[in-house]
């Protein structure tokens, strides 16, 4: 690739990356919810409809326009306004089309998007400027400096996932033998439990079963107590099935030996010590019990993976760039006096 085309594609990698900004910028005000239903509205009115400042409205949904997010009618009526943005107003209108809104609302849809926007704006402010220090100094990025609305955000990206798939997993032929032991009445650990819906939907699926809830995060853990308690007020869940524990693995007052099935979901390559964790994982199995754990798929071969042109390869760039910008960085937080085991989200590499 030539000089001038890189320098291309990143002009319009950058002009993307502005765009996601628009993208959040209309979400967060509700401009976005306003423009629902596919009807062309001027500035004026959408300022009126949703509260909004009518110039900041202009800006934002030419700027959308040109980015191909909204559907734009010029207008045939020139009209007098208190600012002159230097392009002169006559009335054009501006519409959400019914693909755009199923992109951004629709969450049944194969093509909703509209939570996963907002992915990359965690990953700037606090959190960049510590990332700069620790290729510097080979520290990492706290957890908590990503924001108490992360935490939020991993709960949503991952709870549809987990209620409607555990219990497909669960049926899983291998699985037969343990599925009759928590239906009879067992013990199941999740480790890194999040925001606690891995935990609620093993509980719901086998009501006989004691859950032990476990991470070290008190944002994540205050909110799944929160879903806990919801979840036992809506029946789906008995009270005291789940038990909450805010700390460490090694550190939760589970007896060794005493359970059935450690759950380890999407958490572990955001670990300090995968190998440890694993290691007293095990000591708290029965004999029979079972670890299962959910991680991201990556190729085994760096090489071949970039003489690929396999879907893989775009599953893998986002992975890694993730890992690059939080999950590296978080699991490089822990003990001074003990190295990181520093595996990234793609440690399957």
């Amino acid at each position: 690739m030539s000089a001038q085309a890189m320098k291309e594609k990143m002009m319009g990698e950058v002009t993307g990356m502005l765009g996601v900004m628009l993208l959040n910028l209309g979400k967060e005000t509700g401009v976005w919810q306003a423009m629902r239903g596919g009807a062309s509205v001027t500035t004026a009115k959408l300022a009126e409809t949703a509260g909004l400042s009518e110039r900041y409205l202009e800006e934002l949904l030419r700027a959308s326009s040109l980015h191909g997010y909204l559907k734009y009618t010029p207008g045939t009526t020139p009209e007098s306004k208190s600012w002159d943005s230097g392009i002169a107003v006559t009335g054009d209108s501006f519409a959400l089309s019914s693909e755009m809104e199923e992109v951004l609302f629709d969450e049944d849809s194969p093509n909703y998007y509209g939570h996963s926007l907002s992915l990359p704006m965690f990953f700037a402010g606090a959190p960049f400027e510590k990332l700069i220090q620790s290729f510097k100094d080979d520290s990492g990025v706290p957890y908590a400096l990503y924001g108490k609305k992360f935490p939020e955000f991993v709960e949503k990206s991952h709870s549809k996932i987990y209620q409607t798939q555990i219990k497909e997993w669960l049926k899983n032929e291998d699985l037969k033998d343990l599925r009759s032991v928590l239906s009879k009445g067992g013990v199941v650990l999740d480790l890194g439990c999040g925001n606690g819906w891995s935990s609620i939907s093993i509980a719901e699926e086998f009501p006989n079963t004691t859950v032990h809830a476990v991470d070290c995060d008190e944002t994540s853990m205050e909110k799944a107590n929160l879903n806990f308690a919801e979840a036992v007020s809506g029946n789906q869940v008995k009270a005291n099935q789940i038990i909450p524990h805010c700390c460490f693995a090694h550190e939760a007052n589970i007896p060794k030996g005493s359970v059935d099935l450690v759950m380890l979901f999407i958490c572990l390559h955001d670990m300090y010590n995968p190998s440890e964790v694993l290691a007293s994982a095990v000591d708290m199995l029965k004999p029979d019990g079972c670890i299962l754990v959910l991680e991201f798929t990556n190729p085994d071969s760096f090489p071949e993976l970039m003489s690929s042109d396999s879907p893989q390869k775009g599953l893998t760039k986002f992975c890694m760039s993730v890992s690059v910008l939080h999950c590296l960085p978080v699991c490089k937080v822990g003990p001074a006096d003990t190295p990181s085991q520093a595996v990234g989200t793609c440690f399957s590499l």
